[in-house]
């Protein structure tokens, strides 16, 4: 207890905090169950009063995620956590119309007064929303300005922090077949046009993911969580062959486009998976383009070797 501050005084301070803060606090027991939560968790649209079952620690993350917290909880309990705090995004903040919002989530292990062994209490911070200029420029430095996709800057972050966490998926990098001649062609502007419109075509066979990400040029990427290479083969496979039918002879000037992806498993570090599926998407551009090449597949000469 800080000098001067007893106990009483700090349960009063403890309190008001829980009050007026903006930061969750929460109490966890042995089991990582919520037994507690300041009234700053209406802000994920969770009620506790009116859930039978209290939630666990894990509810509070995407589903990604959730092995990750149960893993720190686990950590903090025994007094081993490698590090201070763990991020994540919070499910319930899809309710409050806040989808993928990132918080920040510090433990420490809270024994019962007879020394045995009890549960933790925790401080979640939102990391993922600010205000203002701040929050503008953040944005800035995450965000394509052509295309509005996540930046090279923002795929390697996210890649790294799914890595870290100990996720599985496959990455995905597609670009757009001899797109060069396309702008030697048209002109710059019309090649800007191709890219925002292949751009919006991603979103809307993938979907809305934080991690659809224009890499450079004519390259895109996305990260696909929980797909199997075979699972992420068959996806892209679906989105080469619907580029072409839709864009073949139906643009302005009969512009034909095409597009090829590869694919890698997120395993090892982020280097080394951008690599191997952008070297799959190499192979499957030489050998003709509207191709998706496996990274796990090559030829064995091909596989090891760092893509330029």
């Amino acid at each position: 207890m800080l000098r001067g501050i007893t106990v009483v005084d700090g349960s009063v301070l403890c309190g008001l905090l829980a009050e007026s803060a903006d930061d969750i606090i929460l109490k966890l027991d042995e089991r990582g169950f919520i037994s507690y939560a300041s009234p700053a968790i209406d802000q994920l649209g969770l009620r506790l009063s009116e859930l039978l079952v209290p939630p666990h620690l894990s509810d509070l993350a995407l589903q990604s995620h959730g092995d990750a917290l149960r893993t720190y909880f686990g950590d903090a309990l025994a007094g081993m956590a490698p590090r201070d705090r763990i991020e994540f995004p919070a499910i319930g903040s899809e309710r409050s119309g806040m989808a993928d919002r990132w918080y920040s989530l510090s433990l420490r292990a809270a024994p019962e007064e007879n020394g045995d062994r009890g549960g933790a209490l925790g401080v979640m911070r939102s990391i993922g929303a600010g205000a203002g200029i701040e929050r503008d420029m953040r944005a800035v430095s995450t965000i394509d300005p052509l295309t509005g996709l996540s930046n090279r800057s923002a795929f390697v972050a996210m890649l790294s922090r799914a890595l870290a966490f100990g996720e599985s998926g496959s990455v995905v990098v597609f670009s757009i077949d001899r797109f060069r001649a396309v702008k030697m062609r048209y002109g710059q502007a019309r090649a800007d046009e191709v890219l925002w419109a292949f751009a919006q075509f991603l979103r809307s066979m993938l979907g809305e993911m934080p991690s659809l990400t224009r890499l450079e040029g004519e390259r895109f990427a996305a990260i696909l969580p929980g797909a199997e290479p075979p699972s992420a083969m068959a996806a892209a496979q679906e989105t080469v062959r619907t580029f072409a039918e839709l864009s073949t002879g139906r643009g302005r000037d009969d512009l034909a486009l095409s597009a090829s992806a590869g694919i890698a498993a997120m395993t090892e570090e982020v280097d080394s998976v951008l690599s191997r599926a952008e070297l799959a998407l190499k192979v499957a551009s030489s050998a003709g383009g509207r191709r998706v090449e496996l990274a796990d597949k090559l030829p064995s000469c091909l596989r090891y070797r760092r893509s330029a």
